[in-house]
């Protein structure tokens, strides 16, 4: 497990984590230039040094800048997050984002419930990846 240890930069401490990259999403639709894939993280909210989230609410970023997995951290356009232990990357449709906005409910449920929008699943744990296939009869 990670070090829980706040870095001086870390603005917050996530859990139950999903990195999200978007496919076939209109890019004109999207307020800022960026050359790499469309990410985002999504989590539950462990520790949030800036105050803004309550513990265990479920949370989205703002778009990724970086994504260290190695070193569980990941920097947005706003704010540098710590991973805490186990979590996923995900390529997703949009309608995804979509539903968590709507729900505000763990990445795993949505994917559970709407297969579909969901490419591919890894786990991530420590520096180790797997491959996951979704059960589409959950």
């Amino acid at each position: 497990m990670r070090d829980l240890k706040r870095q001086s930069n870390v603005s917050g401490i996530t859990k139950n984590w999903v990195v999200a990259t978007f496919i076939n999403y209109e890019k004109e639709n999207v307020d800022i230039e960026f050359d790499t894939e469309l990410k985002i993280l999504f989590g539950q909210i462990h520790f949030d040094f800036k105050h803004r989230f309550s513990r265990g609410k479920w949370f989205r970023s703002s778009l990724i800048k970086t994504a260290d997995l190695d070193s569980g951290m990941v920097t947005t356009l706003n704010s540098i997050y710590q991973l805490n232990g186990d979590g996923y990357e995900m390529i997703v449709e949009p309608e995804f984002y979509a539903l968590f906005e709507c729900y505000f409910i763990s990445p795993l449920q949505i994917a559970e419930k709407h297969p579909a929008y969901i490419h591919s699943k890894r786990a991530v744990s420590g520096d180790v990846f797997k491959t996951c296939s979704i059960d589409s009869s959950l």
